[in-house]
C-alpha cells in the first residue's frame, strides 16, 4: 500500500442518499485526508485538472450520461487516480467497457458484503477488486463460446486505442528493460503513478509481467 500517506478520495454520484452513504464511509476512515464530490461527468472534468486525486470511484448511470466518459478522462490525466466503478449496472458490455477504459475494479452496489475501505486498500496494493456477482458474469461470458461475443470482442480489440498516449509511451520505455523508478525520472512523475499506468498496461494486454506486456504489444502492432 502508499505507506502511510493520507490519501484523496473523489466519488462521482448523482444519488444523494448513496453520496451521502459512501461519503460517511470514507469520512470514517482515518486513511482518507479528504473526500471530492462530482455529480456529473463536466463536474469531474473541469476539477481532474485542479485536484490530485489518488482514489476514483465512479458511477456509471449519471442521469443519462455514462461514467465511462470520467474514466476515460482519468485514465488520459499525467496522474490518474486509481479509478474503481462502484455501479448498479451488471451488463457484461458495460463492465468490459469501464476495465476497457481504465476501471481497475468493479463494485456491485447492491452487493450486501461490499467492503468499501478493504476493497480500496486492494486496489492500493495494485489488486482488483470485483464483487462476486460482477465475477460471475464475466466468467459465463469467458465460458460462452458459442454465443458470447466477449471472444471475438478481445480478439479484434483495437490495443492502440485501448492504451493511451502516455501508456504507450510508458510501454516503449517498459520494453528497453528500464525500472519502474527509472521511468518515474525520466517522466517526472511518482513511482506511484508509474505502477498505476503499468498496471493499467498489464491489464489492457491481459499480461501478468512486463516480458508478456511487451509481447502481447509487439503481437498487436503497438511496438
Amino acid at each position: 500500500m502508499m505507506g502511510l500517506m493520507m490519501i484523496t478520495v473523489g466519488l462521482l454520484e448523482d444519488n444523494k442518499l448513496m453520496a451521502k452513504h459512501l461519503g460517511t464511509i470514507l469520512d470514517n476512515w482515518s486513511f482518507v485526508s479528504e473526500v471530492f464530490y462530482f455529480k456529473t461527468n463536466e463536474e469531474f472534468e473541469i476539477a481532474s485538472h485542479k485536484i490530485p486525486l489518488n482514489v476514483l470511484l465512479v458511477d456509471l448511470d449519471l442521469n443519462g450520461e455514462s461514467g465511462i466518459k470520467s474514466l476515460i478522462v482519468n485514465a488520459s490525466l499525467p496522474k490518474p487516480a486509481i479509478a474503481i466503478v462502484v455501479s448498479s449496472s451488471l451488463d457484461a458490455n458495460l463492465v468490459i467497457s469501464a476495465l476497457s477504459n481504465g476501471a481497475i475494479g468493479y463494485l456491485y452496489k447492491n452487493d450486501p458484503e461490499m467492503k468499501m475501505i478493504e476493497d480500496i486498500k486492494c486496489s492500493l496494493r495494485g489488486e482488483s477488486p470485483i464483487s462476486m456477482q460482477i465475477a460471475s458474469i464475466l466468467v459465463k461470458r469467458l465460458n460462452n463460446t458459442k454465443e458470447s461475443q466477449f471472444s471475438g470482442s478481445i480478439n479484434s480489440v483495437n490495443f492502440k486505442k485501448i492504451l493511451t498516449k502516455r501508456e504507450t509511451e510508458i510501454l516503449d520505455i517498459l520494453a528497453k528493460g528500464l525500472s519502474n523508478k527509472e521511468i518515474s525520472n525520466i517522466f517526472d512523475l511518482s513511482v506511484h503513478t508509474i505502477n498505476v499506468h503499468v498496471r493499467n498496461i498489464y491489464r489492457k494486454l491481459q499480461a501478468s509481467n512486463r516480458t508478456e506486456a511487451v509481447f502481447e504489444a509487439k503481437a498487436q502492432g503497438i511496438l
